[in-house]
């Protein structure tokens, strides 16, 4: 048995059967593997089509999520629907959206949800009825001329929806706060949570903190590959917010961040990493190294304050991969869903790393 007491940027020191150790932090480490108690599910990989863009909920003990299915990055052709009932560790999917149709299978969530309670993954909600469900996509929100495209996982707050859009406002791109009083089935706008001229705000992940404070880290595009991210706090509900503070990239940066509190009320921050060398190579075999793509996450006990370093969880073939989502199981473990290339940006596949959260120092 092994278990992490202490972190620095390269290692981890930890206490293995008595022994004091310095751990690397990469992934072709056994004793680091053990520290987090990682596992990897593969959910599904596919030849020529491109799986990618996952949503993940928890419903009692079960997981159900979906992801994107199709012939590439932008070109989807569907969503598919992925249900576990053991913590993450065997999945059954079926497809949920056919785009050519219009056809909607929600039936994965058989037994799950009780008659009018919403569900909500990405632009789709669901509504248990009486004789079944009721499916709907959902589009923009307008605020002027501004049109956001709704993003992130929704959170609940003083008995709201609160959840992160994006849009293009002139040369800029901005972030914006956008809410739901009616469980997840309309959108409205709230506040703007992050502008400022010349730059470029995108993809958001949103959180309450156990000081009740809002919590949003924000991608923002326009430095290549390093992905900065800022992040920027609301002390009022949302109604406004403090100016975004860039991280320093040297140590969090990446895509499509992702943010959950945990039981403990500690948070954890997850993002898609395009910074280093390939993660994988042509036949799948971790790079040696800290710095190679792949899905990195940090974790916070001050409520946002101050982060561990970075932890990576899995890697990824190049950099073409990210968008994780996550959820704290029954016996406290961390399911983690996310896409990721193997050999080729043609064929990414949608997996779940399951790993204990106290080895994140």
């Amino acid at each position: 048995m092994i278990s992490a007491y202490s972190g620095s940027e390269y290692s981890i020191v930890a206490i293995k059967d008595g022994v004091t150790l310095t751990v690397p932090r990469t992934l072709l480490n056994a004793d680091y593997r053990e520290i987090l108690r990682l596992q990897t599910v593969l959910i599904d990989r596919r030849e020529n089509v491109y799986n990618a863009f996952p949503d993940l909920r928890k419903i009692g003990g079960s997981l159900i999520g979906i992801y994107s299915t199709g012939a590439g990055h932008a070109n989807s052709d569907g969503q598919m629907m992925a249900r576990s009932d053991d913590g993450g560790h065997t999945w059954q999917t079926k497809r949920f959206f056919d785009n050519a149709t219009l056809a909607y299978d929600p039936s994965l969530l058989d037994g799950l949800l009780a008659v009018g309670d919403i569900i909500v993954f990405k632009n789709f909600s669901v509504k248990k009825n009486v004789s079944g469900y009721s499916c709907a996509s959902h589009g923009t929100v307008s605020n002027g001329s501004v049109k956001y495209a709704l993003w992130g996982q929704p959170i609940q707050h003083s008995g709201i929806l609160l959840r992160t859009g994006y849009g293009v406002n002139g040369t800029d791109t901005e972030t914006a706060l956008l809410q739901s009083v009616d469980g997840g089935l309309t959108w409205s706008f709230r506040s703007l949570i992050a502008r400022v001229a010349g730059r470029k705000f995108s993809e958001a992940a949103l959180i309450e903190c156990a000081d009740g404070s809002l919590l949003s880290v924000i991608r923002e595009d326009g430095f290549n590959k390093s992905r900065f991210m800022v992040w920027t706090r609301s002390v009022d509900g949302g109604t406004s917010w403090s100016s975004p503070v860039q991280f320093d990239f040297r140590h969090i940066n990446g895509t499509q961040p992702f943010l959950i509190r945990l039981s403990d009320n500690s948070l954890l921050l997850m993002a898609g990493d395009r910074v280093g060398a390939s993660g994988l190579n042509s036949i799948g075999i971790d790079h040696t190294g800290q710095q190679i793509t792949g899905i990195s996450c940090w974790k916070s006990t001050d409520n946002g304050n101050t982060w561990t370093y970075r932890t990576m969880i899995d890697a990824m073939w190049s950099t073409d991969g990210g968008q994780p989502v996550a959820v704290q199981t029954e016996d406290g473990k961390i399911a983690c869903l996310f896409y990721h290339a193997f050999n080729g940006l043609e064929e990414p596949a949608v997996e779940c790393s399951i790993f204990d959260p106290d080895g994140i120092v």
